[in-house]
């Protein structure tokens, strides 16, 4: 990755039953977690990863946001065999979230956010909740309160995505899956009236067979306790 240069988001534009649609990949093929530098590393904020992260990301939300002046729509980043990975941002038209009194998120002492929380010790600036066995997946959410991608500082932005792959890296070191490299089935950001809640997350799904090997294979007790917990309350809306 030594040779990797800061990519520009490339751009082609299709129409989508929700309306216009966006997609960006990288300048060279490469993996997400290769990318994001790998899961292993702790990326230095003026090292080469962190840099070409924060810039493709940015150089998205200033064409979606900015030059398309799009305010509803959702950020997926999914797997591809010859780019590595594609984002692709989709417009959506619908109503907006409910409002709240409290922020899911932000409420550390609601009896959800204790039973859903993890603990790593990968940042200090992103937190991680479980969802429903329904929806196999995990959510990484930003410990400052933030509804938009371009209000995250550089530091949240690249800490969202990376911890994201250094999560499905330990639950792979835990369970000793017989795959191998980062596999997931999407990332998901909505934004605008996609969201079901305000505060920023990133979905990140699992594919159901690979979830449930972590489930199986590397969870103590507790999370697998925890995690029962976090399914009889309503978690329809992350």
């Amino acid at each position: 990755m030594s040779n990797y240069q800061i990519p520009r988001a490339k751009k082609i534009q299709n129409r989508f039953k929700n309306g216009r649609e966006f997609r960006f990949f990288p300048e060279e093929p490469c993996s997400f977690a290769d990318f994001l530098g790998g899961t292993e590393s702790t990326v230095s904020q003026d090292g080469e990863a962190f840099s070409r992260v924060v810039n493709f990301f940015r150089d998205i939300i200033t064409k979606v946001e900015i030059q398309e002046r799009m305010e509803h729509f959702a950020l997926v980043v999914t797997q591809d065999r010859e780019k590595g990975f594609v984002v692709t941002v989709i417009e959506v038209h619908r109503k907006p979230p409910r409002k709240v009194l409290n922020c899911l998120s932000c409420d550390t002492e609601s009896e959800t956010n204790k039973v859903s929380r993890l603990e790593y010790s990968f940042t200090k600036s992103v937190t991680t909740t479980i969802t429903s066995t329904t929806r196999n997946m995990f959510i990484v959410t930003p410990v400052r309160h933030v509804e938009r991608l371009s209000e995250c500082t550089d530091e949240e932005i690249f800490e969202m995505f990376h911890f994201a792959v250094q999560l499905i890296g330990e639950e792979m070191k835990l369970s000793n899956p017989p795959w191998e490299g980062v596999q997931f089935e999407k990332m998901t950001l909505n934004h605008g009236n996609a969201r079901n809640l305000e505060h920023l997350h990133l979905k990140v799904r699992i594919v159901k067979s690979q979830f449930d090997w972590f489930k199986k294979h590397g969870w103590d007790e507790d999370k697998k306790e925890r995690f029962r917990q976090f399914n009889c309350n309503d978690t329809q809306d992350l």
